[in-house]
């Protein structure tokens, strides 16, 4: 679904609690309940897939951490067994030394940029999911104003004519 079925939804929520049938004398209104319930279940499953997928995108960004130090302590292994295998005579083993060293330092130097790169791009994944969570969230909050303004009306509206019939309020993005 879209944000415009959202809207939709949340604007059928709202049309249902304006023409609540009003309990007098107590500013509160009966609701089908089951109504009520179906149409949040349509709400829920209207909400972006970038929510559903945070925590799908949080497992990820884990396990590719995880893979990438995984991958650089295998790299720093190999290097290791590398160098001990170098290992002969005195001139050899000089420069296996070296070249183990130097090998060491490279696998390190790569483990610490794979992790840079892992960390730069979880980073990334998130603030774009923030983004989406924060539009999403001044969807719901405008919809929770309008329909606590309705309320609001509503009770109003009751406290001056406790026995009349409350009118229904008109929503001002209609």
């Amino acid at each position: 679904m879209n944000r415009m079925n959202l809207i939709i939804l949340m604007d059928r929520l709202e049309d249902l609690i304006q023409s609540a049938a009003m309990i007098p004398f107590s500013g509160k209104g009966l609701v089908d309940v089951e109504e009520v319930m179906g149409l949040l279940e349509k709400i829920r499953a209207a909400i972006p897939d970038e929510i559903r997928q945070a925590e799908a995108i949080s497992g990820e960004r884990d396990r590719f951490l995880e893979e990438s130090r995984a991958q650089a302590e295998r790299i720093i292994l190999q290097a290791e067994e590398y160098a001990a295998r170098l290992v002969a005579d005195s001139e050899v083993v000089k420069k296996s030394q070296e070249e183990g060293r130097r090998i060491i330092q490279e696998a390190r130097r790569k483990s610490r940029e794979l992790e840079q790169n892992a960390q730069k791009y979880a980073s990334e994944v998130l603030g774009n999911l923030q983004k989406a969570l924060e539009r999403t969230l001044q969807v719901v909050e405008r919809g929770r104003r309008e329909i606590d303004d309705s309320l609001s009306s509503q009770t109003t509206g009751n406290e001056s004519a406790p026995f009349e019939s409350a009118p229904k309020a008109q929503s001002p993005h209609r």
